[in-house]
């Protein structure tokens, strides 16, 4: 995970389109959550989040905090609601997972905005819309992580069926 925040910071600034740039702990942890379980979801985010923290030049680690919000959502989701992962799910939580993740950090900063007494009128509209615009970036990418997830395991388990790292014995 901390290689996914130093990833985050020094390439995905360079992959914008329109401004908007993608948010790779994001979409890796919504990929983490739907392969391994919501609390393998939760402690990736508080591992990112913790990372974040120190690497981020964004005050107080609101996005450690956001993390934590949008994993536990697609926790929630990936457990009780879509039990099976199909692409409407797999696409629906990282919609979801995007836009729980832009409203807690957008709450986050406008509360930071309003302590420094700085003018937030058009902070929540810029905000949505590059909230709107990292949904689209994210549909794209978890498409292919997941997807990607899912062939790496499959050729895995094909190439090394019945493979064992127990060495053998003969008696």
């Amino acid at each position: 995970m901390i290689g996914a925040v130093l990833a985050q910071f020094a390439w995905a600034s360079h992959w914008q389109i329109f401004g908007v740039y993608p948010n790779l702990v994001l979409v890796i942890l919504v990929v983490v959550t739907l392969r391994a379980g919501s609390r393998a979801g939760l402690l990736g985010a508080l591992i990112g989040g913790l990372a974040m923290l120190f690497i981020s030049p964004f005050p107080l680690g609101g996005q450690g905090l956001a993390l934590l919000a949008a994993m536990a959502v697609s926790g929630f989701l990936a457990d009780y609601v879509f039990t099976a992962a199909t692409p409407f799910s797999v696409l629906l939580q990282a919609v979801v997972a995007t836009v729980v993740f832009g409203l807690v950090n957008l709450g986050g900063t406008h509360l930071i905005f309003l302590m420094r007494s700085w003018n937030t009128e058009q902070l929540w509209s810029v905000e949505l819309v590059h909230t709107l615009g990292q949904v689209l970036y994210h549909l794209v990418l978890i498409f292919v992580l997941y997807n990607l997830t899912i062939i790496c395991q499959r050729w895995w388990q094909t190439t090394f069926r019945g493979f064992s790292w127990r060495k053998k014995t003969i008696l």
